[in-house]
């Protein structure tokens, strides 16, 4: 019980946020929203319009719930040329 109290004030009720990773990469600061207009045919048809960078592949990028702290410090290693890679299923 106390883990899941835990649990629930530290990531639901504090810093809870939705962020794109890559899958095939395991980025989650290359995931960007595609705007280019040969992406429109996409966006209407349903397709996933997030675009990693690092890849130049779209179909691999997936949403996940993680703490905002943890996005904030995948920034803060990236500005010191530390890459994080995450195994996403």
């Amino acid at each position: 019980m106390e883990v899941f109290l835990l649990h629930d004030r530290l990531f639901n009720c504090s810093d809870k946020s939705e962020a794109y990773v890559c899958k095939k990469c395991g980025s989650l600061l290359t995931p960007t929203f595609s705007k280019q207009p040969e992406d429109v045919a996409k966006i209407i048809s349903g397709r996933n319009h997030w675009m990693c960078q690092a890849c130049g592949d779209g179909d691999h990028v997936t949403k996940m719930v993680v703490p905002y702290v943890f996005r904030y410090l995948l920034a803060e290693l990236a500005a010191m040329n530390i890459r994080v890679t995450l195994k996403v299923d």
